[in-house]
């Protein structure tokens, strides 16, 4: 497995749905990369999208430990897992 960071452009604008942002930029790297992108997550909503996008993806069933993280103010989101 090769696990490469990606910065955004300076110019670069997030979509307001934080699974919508990943999704999009899974589909981006996924043209660039050698191998196909697979994206991990335990939300529904995101799986989804993210197979509608054509991506690989693996839903992960057992839930994360601990609370949920808080959202930060004026963002979107709020998937099922």
């Amino acid at each position: 497995m090769t696990v490469e960071v990606l910065l955004d452009p300076p110019a670069h604008v997030r979509l307001p749905d934080e699974g919508a942002e990943i999704g999009d930029q899974a589909h981006a790297v996924n043209g660039l990369a050698a191998q196909p992108v697979t994206v991990l997550t335990y939300d529904t909503s995101q799986s989804m999208k993210a197979r509608g996008r054509g991506l690989e993806v693996q839903k992960l069933a057992v839930p994360p430990e601990g609370d949920e993280p808080k959202k930060a103010p004026g963002r979107t989101g709020g998937g099922s897992r």
